[in-house]
């Protein structure tokens, strides 16, 4: 997906990260790097454990109908709510709505502030109209972000490309 990291480069990415975290939090001081790393470590992406899992969706041509995308959150993990995003990058035949996402059902303190979270599976959704009389199948192509923590481990911000199934089919005729 991307360019990967040595173990080396890793490492002393996380180095400057936790002295840079450290600086801001505490300003110059030597042993401020302790105290910023016992309040969250950055991860890896690769070690991300949430997935997304957009739901193939049926709509009649000229109607609406909703997609449902399914974020599944594992147990002793959550997902910033401020950080949840769905950008739709292509939709050919359809016009779709803006997501809805869910309110957060918890708050995390870091460093004084207190941020919304999700902790448990989640679905969001976004309104999908079938424009005209096209039927078929149509592929969303969707970027979807997150954030998330397990315990004091922080992840990076994922970006990753989704593509969800819209199938189109004739309007009822009555």
């Amino acid at each position: 997906m991307g360019y990967t990291l040595s173990r080396t480069e890793a490492k002393l990415s996380l180095e400057i990260l936790i002295f840079s975290a450290s600086m801001a939090v505490a300003g110059p001081n030597p042993y401020a790097h302790k105290t910023a790393l016992s309040q969250a470590v950055v991860v890896s992406q690769g070690d991300d454990p949430f997935t997304w899992a957009p739901q193939p969706v049926e709509v009649n041509a000229g109607a609406t109908a909703e997609l449902t995308l399914d974020l599944e959150i594992p147990e002793s993990c959550e997902i910033y709510r401020d950080k949840l995003s769905v950008r739709v990058v292509d939709s050919p035949g359809l016009k779709l709505g803006n997501a809805q996402i869910p309110e957060a059902t918890h708050e995390r303190a870091i460093h004084k502030q207190q941020f919304g979270t999700l902790r448990a599976d989640t679905a969001i959704t976004l309104p999908v109209m079938a424009l005209g009389d096209r039927t078929g199948v149509q592929v969303v192509k969707l970027e979807l972000t997150h954030q998330g923590c397990k315990g004091g481990l922080c992840y990076p911000e994922v970006v990753q490309q989704q593509e969800a199934l819209i199938r189109i089919v004739p309007a009822n005729v009555d």
